[in-house]
């Protein structure tokens, strides 16, 4: 559900990016790059902390 939300704001800030990058607006990708970066790494590390809390260690919870 989360993951969802962030995915439709970076589509809605990279169509704004666009947008604003063809009228000049550098500082508006700059900072699109860093929100999608900052995303990136929060679901990167929401990813590893599912997978210490499964038992099996691959975010499973099941035997695979």
């Amino acid at each position: 559900m989360a993951i969802g939300r962030i995915e439709r704001a970076l589509a809605r800030i990279e169509r704004a990016a666009l947008d604003n990058d063809r009228a000049g607006s550098a500082d508006l990708a700059r900072r699109h790059d860093a929100l999608k970066n900052e995303a990136r790494r929060a679901v990167s590390d929401m990813d590893d902390l599912l997978g210490t809390l499964a038992p099996n260690g691959n975010g499973t919870g099941g035997d695979n």
